[in-house]
């Protein structure tokens, strides 16, 4: 019972939290396999011309009423090489908060040397948040007010950008998802502040892969995340890869935390992949451990013999 009423004080606290300050970008652990996802700039930047991923991320498994992450995305470069788009949607769930995304992305691919390519991306899109106490129906009295304050629900306009320098073996990322955000949205500490005041998410990322053999490669990589209401954070990946087979590796996490992945070339066109997170620290209680599950498929010339 103890633990019961512990687990949920702590939802509810983070739910506050998440209602009356900036919202905070979600963080995946396969970062370097999902860069359209992250950075508009990345469009139509991958081997392939045509791709597409799914990405299913589980937070703190034995909590009710834990984070959970849905998302897809999809690019296509242009025959000329010079241009892409892409889609992206994402579904993310927290107790009694639901926000859901839809964003458009164009993305210009600048050749700067015969090596080096310049991904200079735009992102626009729809957000829906609604937050609601109807689940805390067990908890609340329905009639009280402090309860009844949570509920909200809006839709609002985001609209950030990226770029990325990249090669065959080496990629450097930066972008911001939500340089412009329409109205109040769920940005309810900013109502009162300037469009040039308004606190932001930043992502800067960098990887490459260092061939061994034939047989191997390794691919390390790093990614930080930055906004003026949360502690920065930093992930630091190695990976060990059997070259179009097989990959394992571990990650990182500035807030004392590790994840190990692994994942396989289903086929020439389809790679699944999981990694599992969790706090080495012996104050992080275990429950709080993630799941995440990303699938990715290349799709270009699908049809053609």
């Amino acid at each position: 019972m103890i633990k019961t009423n512990l687990i949920l004080l702590i939802n509810l606290i983070l739910v506050l939290c998440l209602t009356s300050q900036a919202q905070e970008l979600n963080k995946i652990n396969q970062y370097m396999f999902n860069r359209q996802y992250i950075n508009p700039g990345a469009v139509g930047t991958g081997i392939s011309a045509l791709n597409v991923g799914i990405l299913s991320r589980f937070q703190w498994v034995d909590v009710e009423g834990s984070p959970k992450t849905y998302a897809a995305w999809g690019d296509l470069r242009t025959a000329k090489q010079r241009m892409a788009v892409g889609a992206n949607f994402e579904h993310f769930r927290f107790s009694i908060t639901k926000n859901t995304e839809f964003s458009l992305s164009y993305s210009y691919l600048l050749p700067i040397s015969r090596k080096f390519k310049l991904g200079m991306g735009l992102r626009g899109g729809m957000v829906s948040n609604v937050t609601s106490t109807d689940n805390l129906s067990r908890v609340w009295d329905a009639n009280d007010p402090f309860a009844n304050a949570l509920n909200n629900n809006s839709n609002f306009l985001k609209i950030g950008t990226g770029f990325q320098l990249y090669s065959s073996d080496l990629y450097i990322g930066l972008a911001s998802s939500d340089l412009f955000v329409s109205g109040e949205g769920v940005l309810a500490n900013d109502k009162n502040k300037s469009f040039a005041n308004r606190s932001r998410n930043y992502v800067g990322y960098a990887g490459g892969r260092v061939k061994l053999n034939e047989t191997y490669r390794l691919l390390p990589s790093f990614i930080i995340y930055s906004n003026p209401l949360y502690n920065t954070r930093v992930d630091a990946t190695v990976q060990l890869e059997i070259t179009d087979y097989f990959w394992t590796g571990v990650t990182y996490i500035s807030n004392k935390q590790l994840a190990f992945m692994a994942g396989a070339f289903v086929s020439s066109r389809v790679r699944l992949a999981y990694a599992y997170q969790f706090g080495y620290d012996k104050a992080s209680p275990t429950i709080l451990s993630s799941h995440e599950i990303n699938l990715r498929f290349a799709l270009d010339n699908l049809f053609k013999k």
